[in-house]
């Protein structure tokens, strides 16, 4: 379950535009892993771990517009605080593992641009495909540890170190929108993001009333 505010302003000449969103959420999963030691399986694993995050989000920019095509500049500023409680790992050999809480933050922000057609198809529906591309930096870009134990040995714990580390990276989009009359609108993006040997691709699918 997710919940937020937003703040919009823009003006239909182009121009000046900006957005400002705060929102948080509480996530819960199911996990269900197999258990093999040299070769052997000793049946599996399931855990259910949950978690809460809260995140604030800012963008601005400037949109010059030229007849149907609109582009320009966009700058991008994002906080997440992410609180994954403790969890533990249960299955019929009492192999349980237990895994420490975590406290993740991320400070993210995006330097880019972005381009549209407006494409009239019809009196209510109107088509606005779209590029864009962004360069992203990531500022808490440290190391992170995972700590835990498993509750078959008491007092043995373990800790394991994220080494992955992208402070850097670029993001080219892709994508169309479509305006159905004046309150309705949906979008589907193609979104990959490059840098440090790793790659994460997305594809969204996202639909928006006014009231």
């Amino acid at each position: 379950m997710a919940y937020g505010l937003y703040l919009s302003y823009a003006r239909a000449q182009g121009g000046w535009y900006g957005d400002l969103s705060a929102g948080g959420g509480n996530f819960q999963s199911q996990v269900t892993r197999p258990i093999t030691l040299y070769g052997a399986n000793y049946g599996s694993a399931s855990s259910r771990p949950t978690g809460n995050a809260f995140m604030i989000y800012a963008d601005t920019g400037y949109d010059l517009i030229r007849g149907n095509w609109s582009l320009g500049p966009i700058a991008t500023f994002q906080y997440t605080a992410y609180n994954a409680p403790a969890v533990g790992e249960t299955d019929p050999y009492n192999l349980n593992l237990k895994v420490n809480n975590q406290q993740l933050t991320s400070l993210f922000s995006g330097l880019g641009a972005h381009v549209n057609y407006r494409i009239a198809v019809g009196k209510s529906v109107t088509l606005l495909p779209e590029l864009r591309c962004f360069w992203n930096h990531e500022f808490y870009n440290q190391s992170r540890q995972v700590t835990g134990s498993f509750q078959a040995v008491p007092g043995y714990s373990y800790s394991y170190t994220d080494t992955l580390q992208v402070p850097n990276s670029v993001s080219p989009q892709a994508g169309v929108t479509a305006l159905l009359g004046n309150k309705f609108s949906t979008s589907l993006f193609y979104s990959a993001g490059l840098g440090s040997g790793a790659s994460v691709q997305e594809l969204t699918l996202s639909a928006n009333l006014n009231f």
